[in-house]
């Protein structure tokens, strides 16, 4: 909603386009992406025990 408050050029959110293109962006990018970028920094937040 931000997006369509700071800017006049911004989608229809109305649109069943609109809305199955996000999810399908979310659903093939962000959701895959999610457990790489969690074990990358799980993996940094332990300490070397040398």
């Amino acid at each position: 909603m931000s997006i369509a408050i700071v800017s006049n050029n911004h989608p229809d959110y109305g649109d069943p386009a609109v809305i199955v293109g996000d999810f399908t962006s979310h659903f093939c990018y962000a959701i895959p992406l999610a457990p790489i970028v969690k074990y990358l920094l799980a993996d940094e937040s332990i300490p070397d025990r040398a």
